[in-house]
Formats: structure tokens, C-alpha cells, sequence
């Protein structure tokens, strides 16, 4: 379902990389149109992307590398600094020494009063101080990129504070981080979206010294981030961890200014990044949109090729083992908040005897199903008479609870929503009121492609339901965004037969669930093509996969072992773990049949799934066959792609018949194995069969074919290859000698 971002993220990106400053005027539609024109040069360039998105990137011209850093910090005086420079330091501000801070520090025109306890924190109490609005010369320590690289995050406690009428919001985050870098660290980099201000930091209740800055990287709307640099209380050796609780506030309104300052015109920029705190919608995507949480990364540039789409996957695969749990209240008045959605589940709040009842749809650390529903308790916040609830003078907060669960591969989202919610079989949408009216036709819409999942993965177990949530966006041009079992877009008039390509891949989630990213977003992927297939063909799915692979050869190492590559069951990249899985998919389709791998994928279990080879293990009593070679070279290891040829075609004549023997030899000068289709064609007949390829050699196959051949094709398109995917070859049947009478 994340290519519904990535399609529309890289659309904006690639018109604002491709069409020069004259043209900032221009409308939506021609943006898109200018987005959509390829390049002559697209293909002979080296890989410059590296998603499913990536397709749209490489059809524009190369973007410019960002400017270098320049050797020594710019004057105290210098107001500005041009582009995006990697790491290039653009505010600092020194925390005083937290012995220096009381409990709590009273209001002041400088600013709100901290706290230190572990309540969950007031913004009425805790705010944020004013970032300055001069750029100060660049003193004190800067945080290493090795520094940057080395935390990962294993586990995140948030309590978070909202007020959507200010667009404010103050987070206590309890973290666990450990040292997977080579050297003990001293000091600890910290990031969060350059709109918030870091107040303190805390190691076992010792408060712990700290700087901050603003520096550029892309993997915030802004384009920018506060970075923390905190000094530990003692080195933190390679593989040690450590426990921190960090406060910070501030506010994130709406903010598209990374695209902007590369040229995309504010109203596609907006679209894509629609990230703010708002009170009529609430929606913070995480790290790669906005940066509500800490994190460490080194900086990252739009227009740096794929670097910053490659290094939010990466981000995403690190962190995927962590535990998350949240706490949010919101603030409102009027009409309450219905609706939370944390880290992708649903949590809803009903007030019943005072109490708030949360339901959320996480599961929890044990294992229960997805989708199944966790109830708990906690105190409903009142500041008068709750039946006064109309009173839109007095504010009011709603309590939403996320129990700990596995991150896995996404970023940590928070979602506030108000509206309705309407359920039909595996489809639940939250919407505004005014668009009551549209929501058939995404059901209706869901239930057509229905057949083809139960065709697949059987019927669902009634007892383990798992759902697909949409919810609304607030404005019709916002780009879809999906996260674990929601997405999110603009539900909006459409007929159902438009909305049957988007269903057929996103609803896999509901059906089908891994840890291993590669089979459940290249499942997904896959079973997009196979509804293109059924419904308009299978030369226009063969299309779609054409479409993809230029990305995928650019992205795959000449050769393996010696070029950068990832195997598929440990990609971060989503070349690899939606192109080149659907890639995989398809083929094993060709390889075991259909019958066999629906077997195996019904008999699936995400719980049981403990090695890389436990699908392996399905599939090979499943179909029959020995898949050894298969998952070696596409799963297990990235071998490349192959590079097939037509060695050589021996037809013969057999004797006092119409009918032709025909040998056909295909080398693979690439080193991944492969199994293609071999068709012979003589008129209109035709005659296949499929042919094994070990990398780095040849094999040959005879096929008996009735009348002349004129020509024999290899691959069908079905297996990606380092060049072209389908190889035909005329054939030129000599003229037989006329026999002579016998005497």
C-alpha cells in the first residue's frame, strides 16, 4: 500500500527536479503531465531512485547533486545558507546544566514552566520556547554522522499532549537505544522535527547536559531538524543500551517548504506533504514526513537520487524488532475527537460512567490475531459538568491508549480524526459527514476484487477478522497514505470499478500478514497485477512490470558480491522488497502453478514464520518440486539479475513428416538462475517449454513443433532481466535437396 505515497511523493519530486523555476506557476495538471514525460536518457543512466517510485524519477532528467558543505561555518551575520547542505549547522541553542532546573519552573514571558516528574506532561504547563529567529555562527560540538548511524531506537513510551486549536503538541518519550555502532559513545544525537525545541533529558532521574541545533535533512517537511546532542553519563558500549526519557514541544503546522525550496508549486507540495496539528485533522506520518519523535539519522536531501527514500527504508528496517506503546490526549471543545489512529490501528474512545473506554485494535506483545480488539481503562479528564459538553469556552480532553506492540515496518504515526464509521465485510471507512454520500462505492468497490482474495488465501477465519481502514482525508488533492492496516485518502464521488486497482492492493493487508516485508508488500504488489491480469489482460500486467524494472536493473550490482545490493529477505529498499518481490512472486506462480501456491500461502502462519526458509518449506510439498536454486538466488542472496541470450537454433526435419525437432540453446552471462518460457511459433501455432538457466552458463532444450518454425521467443517478460526481458530470434528453415529415384 506504500506506493500510493511513494507514486505521488515522486511525482511531485520528479516535476520540481524536471522543470526549471520558470514554470513554478504552473498548474497541477501540467505538473503532472510534465512529470509523466520520459527520457530519452532514462534507461542508460546510472541508477539514480530506488523505489516503486523510482520509475517516475528516472524518466527526468538527473537531478543536480546538492551543494557540498563548505569547509568552515559561515559568519554570525550570514542570514541565510543556500540549498540543502548535508549536516550544515543552522541554529544552536546551549540547555543549561538540568541540576540547574527546578521541579518546575514558574511562567514567564520567556517561556512556559518544565516539568520533571513522569505525569503526562500539560501543554498548558509545558510549552515550547520561541526558536530564534536569527542564525547564530556555528560553536560548540557537532554530532559525528558515525554518531548519528550508530542509536538504534528497541523500544518507545510516548505520552503525548495535543492541543489542535494551537497546533501544539509536548511529548515525554521514554526510549531505549542501543549502541550498534563500532565504538562506545559519549555522546548521543537526538532529532525531532526543527519546529519543536528540546526542554530536557534524563538518564536513570539524572538530568543530562545537552546542546541543540537546527541542520538540514529532508527526512522532516520542514527540511530541517533539532538535533540534540546529549552527553552521556558514561560511554555506552557497541551493543549496550541505554534507557532515556526526553521532553520536548512545540507546534507543526502545515509546512511543504523542503519541496518548495526545490521548485514544486505550493499547491502540489501541500498535497504531498499534508503532515500539521490542526483542529479540524490531525495526522503526523513520522520519520520521511515529519519528525514528531526522536530519531538519529544522518542527513538526508530530496534531489540526492535515492538516497533519502533509501535511507527512510533502512531507517524503517532498523527499527521494525522495536516496541512502541502511546499515550495521547487531545484536547478539544465542542465535539470530541472519535477517533485515534496510532501507529496504524484503530484506537477508539466512548465515555461510559466517566470513564473513557479505549478500544484499540493493536494487539498486544502476545499473540493475538490482527485486528482483534484490546480494551482498557483510563481516567476521563473533566473541567466542568460533562453535560455542559456544548460549552465550546470550556476545554475538554479525550484519552487515547496504544498498548506496547511491535513497530514493525513503518514509521510511528499518530492520527487524530472526527467523523463517522461504516463497516461492510473487510472494510471499514472513517469519514466526514459530507462525504456520507461516497462511501458505497468503496465498498462496493472492495467487494468486487473480494473473489479474487478468497480465490487465494480461502475464506477468513471469522474468529481472527482482520480489516482494512480508510480513512478520509480532509482535501481532495491529499496523496493516499498507508500505515499497517489503514490508509488514508480523500474519500471523494468515484465509481467502483476505479476504485477495484487500489483495493486489489491494499486490501491484501487484510487478508495476508509477515514479518518478512518482501512477501507481504510484494503479495501486495502482486496481487495488484494479477487483477489487471483478470480484468484487461495480461500483456497490459506484463506492462506494469516492465515499467518497473528499469528501476530494479539499475538498482542491482553488475556484479554480485562486488557492487551494493540486498537480498530480498533483508531489503530496505523498495526496489527490492515490492519490485523485485512481485517479480518473485510472479515467477513461482509460473514455476510451482497456481493451485500450489495458493496451498502454500493458505497454509501460511505469520507466528510460525521463525526462519527465512519457512515459506520455502510450504511450497516444496506443496508443488512438488525442488525450489533450492529459486530462493538461493532471489531470496537468500542477491545474485543480480539474469542476462539471457539466444545462443543458437537447430531446427530439423524429421523424416517422411511434417514435423520439425527444434534445439534451442539459452546462455545466462548474469548470475542469478532462471526459468524461462522457450515458445516456438510456426504460423499460428505454437509450442513452449520452460528451460532452467544456472547463472554463468548455457542450457538447451528440444522442442517437436508440426510445420516449419519461423521463429522461437525466450521469456515472456515474466523474469526480469539486466536488459531486455523478451529475445526472438527468426528462423530460416533451408531448402531440402530433392531426392534422387533409386536404381
Amino acid at each position: 500500500m506504500k506506493l500510493f505515497w511513494c507514486l505521488g511523493f515522486a511525482a511531485v519530486l520528479a516535476a520540481a527536479l524536471a522543470t526549471p523555476p520558470a514554470q513554478a506557476g504552473s498548474t497541477p495538471e501540467q505538473w503532472q503531465d510534465s512529470a509523466a514525460q520520459p527520457s530519452a536518457t532514462a534507461t542508460s543512466q546510472k541508477r539514480d531512485v530506488g523505489h516503486p517510485a523510482s520509475v517516475l524519477l528516472a524518466q527526468q532528467s538527473p537531478p543536480q547533486k546538492p551543494p557540498a558543505p563548505p569547509e568552515s561555518p559561515p559568519p554570525a551575520s550570514q542570514p541565510d545558507l543556500p540549498g540543502n547542505p548535508h549536516g550544515k549547522v543552522l541554529f544552536e541553542r546551549s540547555q543549561p546544566a538540568p541540576d540547574d532546573i527546578p521541579d518546575e519552573v514558574p511562567a514567564t514571558a520567556a517561556g512556559p514552566p518544565i516539568l520533571k516528574t513522569r505525569e503526562v506532561p500539560d501543554v498548558s504547563k509545558i510549552g515550547s520556547a520561541p526558536l530564534q529567529t536569527a542564525r547564530p555562527a556555528d560553536t560548540g560540538p557537532i554530532a559525528t554522522d558515525a554518531e548519528r548511524a550508530a542509536p538504534t531506537f528497541t523500544a518507545y513510551d510516548l505520552d503525548v499532549r495535543l492541543v489542535p486549536a494551537e497546533a501544539s503538541i509536548a511529548v515525554r518519550a521514554r526510549m531505549t537505544i542501543r549502541n550498534d555502532g563500532a565504538q562506545p559513545l559519549t555522546r548521543l544525537p537526538l532529532q525531532i522535527s526543527s519546529t519543536l525545541t528540546w526542554l530536557s533529558v534524563h538518564a536513570a532521574n539524572q538530568k543530562l547536559p545537552f546542546t541543540q541545533r537546527i541542520l538540514n535533512s529532508d527526512i522532516d517537511h520542514t527540511g530541517e531538524v533539532s538535533e540534540a546532542l546529549v552527553n552521556l553519563p558514561a560511554p555506552l558500549a557497541p551493543a549496550a543500551s541505554i534507557t532515556l526519557d526526553a521532553l520536548y514541544s512545540g507546534t507543526i503546522p502545515s509546512s511543504a517548504q523542503r519541496l518548495e525550496r526545490i521548485g514544486a508549486p505550493q499547491t502540489q507540495a501541500i498535497a504531498s506533504d499534508w503532515d500539521r496539528i490542526a483542529p479540524d485533522f490531525t495526522g503526523l506520518r513520522g520519520f520521511g514526513n515529519v519528525l514528531w519523535y526522536p530519531a538519529a539519522s544522518a542527513p538526508l536531501a530530496l534531489g540526492d537520487g535515492a538516497r533519502l527514500f533509501e535511507g527512510i527504508g533502512a531507517w524503517k528496517q532498523r527499527q521494525s524488532p522495536a516496541t512502541i506503546s502511546m499515550r495521547v490526549q487531545v484536547e478539544y471543545r465542542g465535539d470530541a475527537p472519535t477517533t485515534a489512529v496510532l501507529d496504524g490501528q484503530i484506537v477508539s474512545t466512548v465515555a461510559v460512567d466517566g470513564v473513557d473506554r479505549v478500544r484499540a485494535s493493536k494487539p498486544p506483545l502476545n499473540n493475538k490475531a490482527a485486528g482483534s480488539e484490546v480494551e482498557t481503562a483510563s481516567p476521563k479528564v473533566e473541567t466542568a459538568d460533562p453535560d455542559d459538553a456544548t460549552d465550546l469556552s470550556i476545554p475538554r480532553t479525550a484519552t487515547f491508549d496504544l498498548p506496547p506492540g511491535k513497530l514493525g515496518f513503518q514509521a510511528p504515526s499518530l492520527f487524530v480524526v472526527s467523523g463517522n464509521m461504516e463497516q461492510q465485510s473487510d472494510l471499514r471507512i472513517y469519514f466526514r459527514n459530507q462525504e456520507a454520500g461516497n462511501t458505497q462505492a468503496y465498498f462496493a468497490g472492495a467487494a468486487l476484487v473480494q473473489p479474487l482474495f478468497q480465490e487465494w488465501f480461502g475464506l477468513r477465519d471469522p474468529n481472527q477478522p482482520g480489516l482494512l481502514n480508510l480513512v478520509d482525508l480532509p482535501e481532495e488533492t491529499d496523496q493516499p497514505f498507508d500505515a499497517g492496516g489503514s490508509l488514508f485518502l480523500a474519500i471523494r464521488a468515484a465509481q467502483p470499478s476505479q476504485l477495484t486497482p487500489m483495493f486489489s492492493q491494499s486490501l491484501t493487508a487484510a487478508w495476508f500478514s509477515s514479518p518478512r516485508v518482501w512477501m507481504s508488500q510484494g503479495l501486495a504488489q502482486f496481487m495488484s497485477l494479477l487483477w489487471t491480469e483478470r480484468t484487461v489482460g495480461r500483456a497490459i500486467a506484463y506492462e506494469q512490470l516492465e515499467a518497473q524494472r528499469a528501476a530494479l536493473a539499475l538498482a542491482e550490482p553488475e556484479t554480485p558480491g562486488e557492487g551494493i545490493g540486498q537480498t530480498l529477505d533483508g531489503a530496505s529498499d523498495a526496489v527490492y522488497y515490492r519490485t523485485k518481490a512481485a517479480y518473485v512472486w510472479w515467477m513461482l506462480r509460473s514455476i510451482v502453478g497456481e493451485k500450489p501456491l495458493q496451498t502454500a500461502l493458505r497454509q501460511y502462519r505469520a507466528d510460525q514464520d521463525t526462519g527465512p526458509n519457512y515459506f520455502q518449506r510450504l511450497l516444496e510439498p506443496a508443488s512438488g518440486k525442488d525450489l533450492r536454486w529459486f530462493f538461493d538466488d532471489w531470496v537468500y542472496h542477491d545474485r543480480g539479475l539474469p542476462d539471457l541470450s539466444i545462443a543458437a537454433v537447430i531446427p530439423r526435419r524429421l523424416e517422411a513428416t511434417e514435423d520439425y525437432l527444434v534445439a534451442v540453446e539459452v546462455a545466462n552471462s548474469g548470475y542469478a538462475a532462471a526459468e524461462v518460457p522457450v515458445t516456438l511459433h510456426s504460423g499460428p501455432a505454437t509450442v513452449s517449454q520452460r528451460l532452467l538457466v544456472q547463472g554463468r552458463s548455457s542450457a538447451t532444450t528440444r522442442i517437436l513443433i508440426h510445420g516449419p518454425p519461423d521463429s522461437v521467443t525466450v521469456n515472456d517478460g515474466s523474469v526480469p532481466e539486466s536488459r531486455a526481458t523478451v529475445h526472438r530470434k527468426d528462423i530460416e528453415i533451408a531448402a531440402q535437396p530433392e531426392s534422387t529415384p533409386a536404381r
